[in-house]
């Protein structure tokens, strides 16, 4: 199984996928205006909680994720939807996510 993550300007959804690549089990959530003042602790916290959370239920071999805007070797270099530039965001949710992960 793999979880997908669609981290958009004005969400977050997460999703387990199975080999055929259907969704079998999905959460999402709006960023709020108070999550946008502190966008990478909200993106983070969110990320962590529930991939540990699908992690306890499926065996989750790996992680992928989409972005609005250009990044490169796990770094987000800049996403205008999210006013965020050089978030080395796959460093940090390997800190607590032990899963290689792709965006």
């Amino acid at each position: 199984m793999k979880i997908g993550i669609d981290l958009g300007g004005s969400h977050i959804a997460i999703g387990v996928i199975d080999n055929n690549g259907r969704i079998i089990e999905k959460t999402e959530k709006r960023i709020t205006n108070v999550e946008k003042k502190n966008i990478k602790k909200a993106i983070e916290e969110y990320i962590v909680e529930h991939v540990k959370l699908f992690m306890q239920q499926y065996h989750v071999t790996k992680m992928g994720m989409a972005i609005p805007g250009w990044s490169e070797n796990g770094v987000i270099l800049s996403s205008g939807n999210l006013g965020i530039k050089n978030y080395a965001i796959v460093e940090e949710l390997q800190k607590e996510i032990k899963l290689p992960i792709t965006i």
